[in-house]
């Protein structure tokens, strides 16, 4: 399920199909299994609706025919990088993937399943490319969090923003806190 801000639209589940659909999307349409994590505050203020993580890019067709036309979704892969991307962007870059079978109503083991899987990086995709570390949480949140904390901000303002248990939170900032003092003593 998608966890959303006050700020943050209604998670796609709760949001009618976009007016600009040609067809509409099938029922039994594949949606990504797990959300990744909150959108963080800086990726809400550039229209970031979704997070989701896959080992190679996949759309959705439930989850871009929902967009807001101000909206995106951010593709986050292991190898591949991060994507964010609206729907019109994703149809002007990606025009084979968006008018493909699988993507328009699945393939034949799965009908109405509606997503596509790339093996790579799809010509045009490239572009809306985003670094994974700049403001969200790359592999290693603790990293992060430590920056955020050496802003100033709180246990709950970090564990908000990146979408962490308060504790998990709590605890990296008791350690950071911890060697920095051992720090100043030496």
């Amino acid at each position: 399920m998608v966890s959303s801000r006050k700020t943050s639209p209604a998670p796609a589940s709760t949001r009618p199909a976009s007016p600009s659909s040609s067809t509409s999307c099938p029922t039994s349409a594949s949606v990504a299994r797990r959300i990744e994590r909150r959108t963080s505050w800086a990726e809400s203020e550039r229209g970031v609706a979704f997070v989701y993580r896959n080992a190679n890019p996949t759309f959705y067709r439930a989850v871009f025919d929902r967009l807001e036309p101000t909206e995106k979704v951010r593709i986050e892969t292991g190898q591949l990088g991060a994507f964010e991307l609206s729907r019109e962007e994703f149809e002007e870059c990606c025009p084979r993937i968006a008018s493909s079978q699988f993507y328009s109503k699945g393939s034949d083991s799965q009908p109405g399943s509606a997503r596509y899987v790339s093996g790579g990086v799809p010509e045009g995709l490239a572009r809306f490319g985003v670094n994974a570390t700049e403001d969200s949480p790359g592999p290693n949140k603790s990293e992060e969090m430590r920056r955020l904390y050496q802003q100033g901000r709180t246990v709950s303002q970090v564990a908000d923003t990146l979408g962490v248990s308060y504790g998990f939170a709590y605890g990296v900032r008791k350690r950071w806190l911890e060697s920095e003092s051992e720090t100043d003593n030496n």
